[in-house]
């Protein structure tokens, strides 16, 4: 595969593992919900995998491949993850004035499926994400030449993961540790409420390389810090709001069909109105 791949992110998410966008794709691939239970990635109240840096790039890689084998030209791959292949083959059959199936134009030649020929068929936001992605490896192979700095990271430059096998809280890690949580948090961003369910199978938490050692040391000390409180079910929720703002399904729609019924009547009594006074000017008129 081209290297020139990695600079995907950069156009998807930012590099925000974190990142959702307005449909629900999620992560530094932006991988919807589908795709990525397709290619393997666990996704639940606790854990979404299409969060986690590594798992999700080997998920993309593979889903790069498989558009490949379909397409064979990177262009047209790169189009396709942003719209999918539907959109792409519609896109080529359109440009080509063909029909769904058929792999032959009219005069019996093969179909051309260059990105540039079926450009203006495809939808608007892709066609500015293949000339983005350009853009995107243009200058982050020749920023230099253009007076541009490259940012320097708050992250560890090694990390290592720990297998655990029983549930752990990121606040637990960093008290126990004297680590802060914000970088747990970067370095483990697969964990949606912070807690790491090794319980239900062994799940990996990431930390500096320097620290995995003292970690494996403290792990007992670890899970036993304030278990109750992070890590407890709760039998009570405290409710912010003195009045409930809960309304029954029913209840909000007859709220709305009296306001739109009231709405009507002002407007028919209007009419009404106006009418009653137009017929009795009339009649005014006939008597002079």
């Amino acid at each position: 595969m081209p290297l020139e791949l990695k600079y995907l992110p950069i156009i998807e998410s930012a590099l925000n593992p974190k990142a959702v966008s307005r449909v629900g794709a999620t992560g530094l691939w932006q991988f919807m919900l589908t795709t990525g239970k397709q290619y393997g990635l666990q996704v639940n109240s606790l854990v979404d995998e299409r969060r986690d840096p590594v798992k999700s790039s080997y998920a993309a890689a593979r889903y790069l491949s498989d558009l490949y084998k379909i397409f064979g030209d990177w262009n047209l791959v790169i189009a396709a993850y942003n719209c999918g292949p539907a959109n792409i083959n519609k896109a080529i059959h359109r440009a080509n004035g063909t029909s769904k199936g058929q792999d032959q134009t009219a005069n019996g030649q093969q179909l051309n499926k260059d990105y540039w020929h079926i450009y203006p068929y495809l939808p608007k936001e892709t066609r500015g994400y293949v000339p983005a992605f350009i853009a995107a490896n243009y200058i982050m192979t020749y920023y230099s030449q253009h007076n541009i700095c490259p940012m320097t990271t708050r992250l560890p430059a090694q990390t290592d993961t720990v297998m655990v096998n029983r549930n752990i809280h990121l606040e637990q890690v960093a008290a126990v540790m004297g680590m802060n949580i914000d970088l747990l948090r970067s370095l483990n961003p697969m964990y949606r409420r912070d807690v790491i369910p090794g319980a239900t199978e062994l799940s990996p938490v990431r930390l500096p390389q320097t620290e995995t050692g003292r970690f494996i040391d403290l792990q007992d000390s670890i899970c036993n810090y304030r278990v109750d409180e992070l890590l407890g079910k709760r039998t009570e929720v405290e409710v912010k709001d003195d009045v409930p703002t809960y309304y029954h399904k029913s209840k909000r729609y007859a709220k709305r069909r009296s306001a739109r019924y009231s709405k009507r009547r002002s407007s028919v009594s209007k009419r009404r109105g106006s009418a009653s006074k137009r017929r009795s000017s009339g009649r005014k008129r006939r008597r002079r």
